[in-house]
């Protein structure tokens, strides 16, 4: 490959990259096949850290990942603040510098933390997302623009959490086209006992679950109300 095919290959990752980040806009096209895939093979690090952020479902924090860097772990943001990698965190002094960021484990276990001490607060994962992208304060004020705060964590909730929750139940049950390289982190069905244990497998695992009967009990409400 010639040096003009490489640079314009770069360009087009690039482009294709804060496209997918910026989030153009409600008609979005469907997720991309690549940017599923180059987010799963993450899933081993996000399994690994998830016994400390176990109120989190896995599929939010891939589809954080989806949205924040399509996967790619050397992602730096062009804000004021330069975010890091693959959950895109903010090096600011008590965290870790932006070189140790680039690291996938640190990135993902502070963002899971980060992520985990949000929804701990409220018990609510859209306002947790929407606080993660343009913090509390932004949200509060209504400063997070149109295609940040809750439009954030609805493209998220709405686009990718079903898509990743599909992904994570055909790990579950080995019909993963990652399931033997996954599987490798994890030997003797470790894996799928760990996904199972999470509700995946047969079902979307429990976060999905329990959504189910959260809109069951709302509509009983609003048919009550009405």
């Amino acid at each position: 490959m010639n040096e003009a095919v490489r640079i314009n290959a770069r360009l087009l990752m690039v482009v294709t990259l804060a496209t997918a980040i910026s989030g153009i806009g409600p008609n979005q096209p469907p997720a991309s096949p690549w940017v599923i895939r180059n987010v799963m093979r993450w899933t081993p690090l996000v399994l690994h850290f998830h016994e400390q952020s176990a109120v989190l479902d896995p599929a939010w924090v891939l589809g954080l990942i989806a949205q924040e860097s399509m996967g790619e772990p050397d992602v730096v943001g062009s804000d004021r603040v330069s975010p890091v990698g693959l959950m895109q965190i903010a090096p600011f002094a008590w965290r870790p510098s932006a070189r140790e960021l680039l690291n996938a484990g640190t990135n993902i276990n502070w963002g899971m933390g980060i992520l985990t001490e949000l929804y701990n607060r409220r018990g609510d994962i859209r306002w947790a997302l929407a606080a993660y992208n343009c913090g509390e304060t932004g949200l509060a004020a209504n400063r997070c623009g149109r295609f940040g705060g809750y439009a954030y964590a609805d493209k998220i909730l709405g686009l990718w959490v079903p898509i990743f929750r599909d992904e994570l139940r055909n790990l579950a049950k080995g019909n993963h086209e990652l399931s033997n390289w996954i599987g490798e982190w994890y030997p003797n069905g470790e894996l799928m006992r760990r996904l199972k244990a999470l509700g995946y497998g047969e079902d979307w695992g429990k976060w999905d679950q329990r959504e189910g009967v959260i809109e069951k009990l709302r509509n009983r409400f609003r048919f009550h109300v009405l």
